[in-house]
């Protein structure tokens, strides 16, 4: 797990689980399964910490080759089988974060509906409370939503 990821975690420990190489196997008709494409998850952060994948919201996708934009498709599909998990288990989020990374250079997403929004900055990781900071606030966005029962 990345230095940033481990620190995140150490922050919120009772609020999320960081999985890795975790496969949503959410639609295998439309390859969004962990078998085929987009593969399994580098990593996945779900809210209620368990042994068992509940309510993902966040997809982090390590950079192929060091290029972010090689991970850009492989995230966005992540995301959209995150989305797709949340509603079989009518755990509907309002919007679904991900993020690429080198280990040194960051780029954020969101898919939120059919959206997908891709943050044009890059941030680096030596910038470490910038990219605490986005990783908190997403954190944030979450502790309202009954669904998820955050709690401090």
């Amino acid at each position: 797990m990345s230095p940033i990821l481990f620190e995140f975690k150490g922050r919120h420990a009772d609020l999320f689980e960081v999985y890795s190489s975790y496969n949503l196997n959410v639609d295998p008709e439309n390859d969004l399964n962990g078998d085929g494409w987009p593969g399994p998850c580098d990593f996945l952060i779900s809210f209620q910490s368990s042994y068992v994948v509940q309510a993902p919201i966040f997809s982090l996708v390590e950079a192929k080759n060091d290029n972010i934009e090689l991970g850009l498709g492989q995230c966005v599909a992540q995301m959209l089988g995150a989305q797709l998990y949340n509603l079989k288990e009518d755990r509907s989020v309002p919007t679904i974060y991900g993020c690429v990374t080198t280990g040194k250079d960051w780029q954020f997403l969101t898919l939120h509906g059919q959206l997908v929004t891709i943050d044009t900055k890059q941030y680096y990781l030596n910038q470490p409370g910038e990219l605490l900071g986005i990783l908190d606030w997403i954190v944030g966005q979450f502790d309202h939503i009954p669904s998820i029962a955050l709690t401090t």
